[in-house]
């Protein structure tokens, strides 16, 4: 699993790929074209096919925009589409860590 997902798309409803977060601070972003969709950040803290459950209302979105999030290392994260119709997004998670 990759420690970072950029530029993943998503034209339907459905979930990301999983990525194993490595902790701290970071970004959930989500741009395009929502379909009347909610796009939700979503962690589990009990493996990446465990149960799944939004991270807050900052990393809930329905309309282009980005938010904040601060996990541990360890957790999995993904990003689900629900709702749309039509829609095509590019969602990108990122860590927010300072350059050494």
């Amino acid at each position: 699993m990759a420690a970072s997902l950029q530029g993943e798309a998503l034209t339907v409803d459905g979930s990301t790929a999983v990525l194993s977060w490595q902790g701290g601070l970071g970004t959930m972003a989500g741009y395009g074209t929502y379909g009347s969709g909610t796009l939700t950040l979503e962690v589990s803290y009990n493996g990446s096919g465990g149960t799944y459950f939004a991270v807050g209302n900052e990393t809930t979105l329905s309309v282009d925009g980005h938010g904040n999030f601060d996990l541990p290392a360890g957790v999995h994260l993904r990003s689900t589409l629900a709702s749309s119709s039509g829609a095509s997004l590019t969602i990108e998670i990122l860590s927010r860590r300072p350059h050494a």
